[in-house]
C-alpha cells in the first residue's frame, strides 16, 4: 500500500479564497445540511510522497510532489510542483491521507504526469458554472477540485465523478465516504 494526501487550502488569506469559501458555503447551505458547512476550503491538491514514501524529510521540510490545476505562482493550469514550492505556510492547509494499492498509485502518478505534461489550461468557464444554473465546463481545461476528483475517481477512491465539485464538496465526500470523518 502507498499513501497519498489530498491537501485543502483554507483560503482565508486572500480575497479570491474568501469569495470561493463564501460562495460554496451558500451552495452547501441550500439543502440546509449544516454538516456540509465546516469544510471551508478554497483550493485542493494531491500530494505524492517522495520515492521513500515520506511527506517530510528528516528535518521536517516537505518533500514529494503536488498535483493540481492553479493560476497561482505563475501557473496557468495543470502542473506538478515540488512540495516545498507549494507548502510555504503549513498552517493554511489541512489534509486527508489515503492508503491506495501500488498499482493505483502508479496509475495516479502516470495520469498526473500526462495531464501536467499536456499543460492543460485552467478552466475559468468551469468556475463560472458554480454561479450559473447550468454546467459550462470546458472538457479540455481543469480547475483544482475537478482534476483532483478525476484523479481519485480514476483509481476508484471516488465511486462517482461529480460534474461540478468544489474543494468544500470534495473534502465532504472524502471524509464521509473514504475516511469516516477524519481530517488532519
Amino acid at each position: 500500500m502507498r499513501k497519498v494526501r489530498v491537501v485543502f487550502h483554507k483560503g482565508k488569506d486572500s480575497l479570491i479564497g474568501r469569495l470561493i469559501i463564501g460562495w460554496t458555503w451558500v451552495l452547501a447551505a441550500l439543502p440546509l445540511q449544516w454538516d456540509r458547512l465546516k469544510y471551508n476550503y478554497s483550493h485542493v491538491e494531491v500530494w505524492f510522497p517522495d520515492e521513500r514514501g515520506r511527506f517530510e524529510d528528516n528535518s521536517g521540510h516537505p518533500v514529494g510532489r503536488w498535483f493540481s490545476s492553479t493560476t497561482r505562482g505563475g501557473s496557468k493550469g495543470v502542473r506538478m510542483a515540488d512540495a516545498d514550492e507549494v507548502l510555504k505556510h503549513p498552517e493554511r492547509w489541512d489534509y486527508i491521507e489515503i492508503d491506495i494499492k501500488q498499482a493505483d498509485y502508479d496509475t495516479m502518478i502516470t495520469w498526473s504526469e500526462v495531464l501536467a505534461g499536456e499543460a492543460a489550461r485552467y478552466d475559468y468557464r468551469g468556475i463560472f458554472g458554480f454561479i450559473l444554473p447550468f454546467n459550462v465546463q470546458d472538457r479540455e481545461r481543469w480547475y483544482c477540485s475537478e482534476i483532483c476528483a478525476f484523479l481519485l475517481w480514476n483509481v476508484g477512491v471516488l465511486k462517482l465523478l461529480h460534474t461540478r465539485i468544489s474543494p468544500r464538496r470534495l473534502a465532504m465526500v472524502l471524509v464521509s465516504k473514504v475516511l469516516c470523518g477524519k481530517i488532519f
